[in-house]
């Protein structure tokens, strides 16, 4: 099962497919505000990921010490 973070980043790149999809498919306009957005939306993923990795890997080393 997956953890609540990574199902959390789901729900955040799912507008960005839907926009990604309606500009290749749908001929919709993409404007800089949009682009802007999109590179918060994927930074913040990117760091909710790493963080999440690190947390894991700090809890699997704490484990193999006890």
């Amino acid at each position: 099962m997956a953890p609540p973070t990574q199902v959390a980043t789901y729900t955040y790149v799912n507008p960005l497919v839907a926009l990604m999809l309606g500009w290749l498919l749908g001929g919709e306009q993409l404007n800089p505000l949009m682009l802007v957005a999109a590179l918060f939306i994927i930074s913040a993923v990117i760091l909710i990921t790493l963080r999440n990795q690190k947390s894991t890997e700090l809890k699997s080393k704490q484990i193999k010490f006890e």
